[in-house]
């Protein structure tokens, strides 16, 4: 463990070069049909002479019965984003030379509102984990018509055709051998499969171009070559920004139970969006595999749907009602532009009803149509500061939780940065264990709050980079990087125009302009079981030393800007990475929370201080929203809710919090709670949050 009794100039100077507090404009969330944010349902087309009705919305609502209509044709139900049902066999047309046309049908303007905007699903062309005989049969060409066909639809928002594409190519050879034995796959199809897509990548940037990549490249050829309608759902590996970068006109998060750090996974897709200035959607997930009290697979029963049968169901299974509750508000605050229930249809309206009591809300429709009226009493809200951006290198392949790229490459020291980050941010835990003593952990709370963006700087093209960087106060370059001139270009003007950045000093190889760091480097040392690099200053000023009065960190200033460097390899304790028995158990210390960060710790602690406008301390989950007269405050207590996949619900009480906001700074004129309507006053409060509760402080600024 390192000794934090540093002959320390901590405090006498200041981290960040930016004083101000202003969310940028390159955050705003877009904005499709006039509202940047879209409750997303599946809808489909009422017929009169259907005799039996499953659980969807159905359209046009003028053409329900007076039982239906008298419940659904209400706002939360009508001003929603309609996704349409799955694209069926009967929407291929055969071609003469074998391939086959995807063509879209076009009588939507028959039951879709014109007004609003609608989604369509063709992932039974493109989830091989369950149509394989679809997904691999044939070559398919554009539908020539296809823009033609679009102009048609103003209000076509995008294709849901890439679901799970991470998971889907990370499990594509586990399988084949299953297809093949199901007669699902041909030889010469097998054959395809393997040309197309490499079955053993040597190398993390392998797996990108020749895994993720050509996958990305089929969906848009089913799609009319069209990247700008593909939404690019990652269920298993933060890898937004992999598709954003190829042209993806939308990204989408599914958040689920059985991973916790929702927020890392936020991170990630709200960077990647604002990156790339384009919308993303938050999927809360409702099926994952249930498991028993010792932590057995109960089969294939997943979490189920409230009312739809399977092995388990019912509303008491999977996630609790108060996990659903938070996080339709949190993807509300998050910037997210449009969420999504998975399978709402079987969770807002109990199928085993009968009569009028078929279509009444039950539980947790009821709880959603709450959710709506917030956000159309409170659509203005705002912009999601975020003031610190990680920068983290495209071929990371960083999985929900801390571990290896893409789940199968050896875990190196630069890989333990990234974690290092999260582990702090976001103290470990195992979802698993937690659930097996029936805590359920979904949202996270953390003392730095939902203050970060991750976003990427290394790919070949770094205009979407040097765009974006400087809406950040502070960026920190995490991980290891080859030479790459126009992200040290983006970089440097960022801190000439007043940015901080952050580096270490394993990153002072890049070719950076003179004087632009401040220091040189002078051989390398172990110390506490860190590697470090001596640092003499060339101009920068010692911000904090060792008890030898060595360099820590340094911060040297550059234009407008600033340059810190840490003299700590990676800021992260040594290991034979190169040994992958010995780099495993790193990472199993790291997951288990045993492997501890103190120079992280040091360098978030002292950020925090500088780029927050108010000060939230206690046991909570927090963020900041930037509106037109002043600031929202959000705070998620997400301990004391005891869960199984099986039992109801349980609210510890004991797990009541008490949250200090300290508003000096902002010199508040009124503050209201929008979720109680309770009113405060003061620069410093108090401020109560029960098991499971979340408040919404609207502070109004002069």
């Amino acid at each position: 463990m390192v000794s934090l009794a540093f002959a320390a100039e901590a405090e006498k100077n200041r981290l960040v070069a930016r004083r101000d507090f202003e969310a940028s404009p390159l955050w705003q969330p877009k904005v499709f049909m006039g509202r940047d944010f879209w409750n997303i349902m599946a809808g489909t087309r009422f017929r009169p002479n259907r005799k039996k009705y499953g659980n969807c919305l159905y359209f046009p609502i003028s053409l329900l019965p007076e039982n239906m209509r008298k419940h659904l044709d209400i706002p939360a139900f009508t001003e929603v984003a309609i996704k349409t049902p799955p694209l069926a066999c009967g929407n291929v047309r055969k071609n003469p030379d074998g391939t086959i046309t995807l063509v879209p049908p076009d009588n939507y303007k028959e039951w879709v509102p014109a007004d609003r905007p609608f989604i369509i699903s063709d992932h039974r062309f493109l989830r091989g984990m369950y149509y394989p005989e679809l997904r691999w049969r044939f070559d398919y060409q554009p539908y020539p018509e296809y823009w033609a066909w679009e102009k048609r639809y103003q209000n076509f928002w995008y294709v849901s055709g890439l679901l799970e594409w991470g998971n889907n190519m990370n499990t594509l050879y586990l399988h084949l051998a299953r297809w093949m034995a199901q007669g699902k796959v041909t030889p010469a199809q097998l054959e395809k499969i393997k040309a197309r897509f490499m079955e053993n990548p040597p190398t993390r940037r392998d797996y990108v171009n020749f895994r993720l990549k050509p996958d990305f490249e089929h969906a848009v050829k089913v799609w009319q070559d069209d990247t700008s309608v593909q939404d690019a759902f990652d269920g298993a590996f933060n890898i937004a920004h992999l598709a954003a970068y190829w042209g993806a006109g939308m990204i989408t998060m599914e958040s689920c139970r059985s991973f916790v750090n929702w927020q890392y996974q936020m991170m990630f897709h709200r960077g990647a969006a604002r990156q790339f200035d384009i919308p993303w959607c938050w999927y809360a997930a409702a099926h994952i595999t249930i498991r028993d009290a010792k932590g057995r697979s109960m089969g294939k029963g997943g979490e189920p749907c409230a009312w739809k049968k399977a092995e388990h169901f019912g509303p008491a299974c999977g996630a609790s009602m108060n996990s659903r509750e938070r996080v339709s508000y949190m993807a509300y605050l998050s910037g997210a532009n449009a969420y999504q229930r998975e399978t709402a249809c079987h969770n807002y309206w109990d199928a085993t009803a009968i009569g009028d009591d078929r279509w009444k809300p039950a539980t947790e429709g009821r709880m959603y149509i709450d959710f709506f009226n917030f956000t159309k009493r409170n659509p203005k809200r705002g912009i999601p500061y975020t003031p610190i951006a990680l920068l983290v290198a495209y071929d990371r392949g960083t999985s929900r939780i801390p571990g290896k790229a893409f789940w199968r490459y050896r875990y190196l020291q630069s890989d333990n940065m990234l974690d290092a980050f999260v582990t702090t941010i976001f103290p470990p835990v195992s979802a698993w264990k937690m659930h097996r003593r029936g805590i359920e952990i979904t949202l996270m709370n953390s003392k730095y709050g939902d203050i970060f963006d991750a976003i990427t700087p290394d790919f070949e093209k770094s205009e979407a980079f040097a765009r974006i960087l400087p809406a950040y106060k502070a960026a920190i370059l995490i991980g290891d990087y080859e030479e790459n001139p126009g992200m040290v270009k983006a970089m440097v003007n960022y801190v000439r125009g007043g940015g901080t950045l952050i580096l270490n000093a394993k990153q002072l190889h890049l070719k950076f302009s003179d004087g632009f760091t401040g220091v040189k480097t002078d051989g390398e040392f172990m110390e506490d079981g860190y590697k470090v690099t001596l640092l003499k200053p060339d101009g920068a000023a010692v911000l904090l030393a060792d008890k030898q009065n060595r360099p820590v960190f340094t911060r040297n200033s550059y234009g407008k800007g600033a340059v810190i460097v840490g003299s700590p390899n990676f800021l992260t304790p040594l290991y034979n990475d190169g040994n992958e028995k010995i780099a495993n158990e790193a990472l199993r210390a790291t997951v288990s929370g045993q492997r501890k960060f103190p120079y992280v710790a040091w360098l978030l602690d002292h950020l925090l201080d500088e780029v927050i406008p108010a000060k939230v301390s206690g046991d909570i989950q927090y963020g900041f929203n930037r509106t037109p007269t002043g600031w929202w405050i959000y705070l998620f207590n997400n301990k004391g809710i005891l869960k199984t996949a099986l039992t109801p619900q349980k609210i510890d009480p004991s797990a009541k919090t008490v949250v200090n906001v300290d508003l000096s700074g902002l010199k508040a004129s009124a503050v209201k709670d929008l979720v109680t309507g309770e009113t405060f006053s003061g620069g410093k409060l108090k401020i109560p949050v029960e098991s499971g509760k979340y408040r919404i402080l609207d502070i109004q600024v002069p």
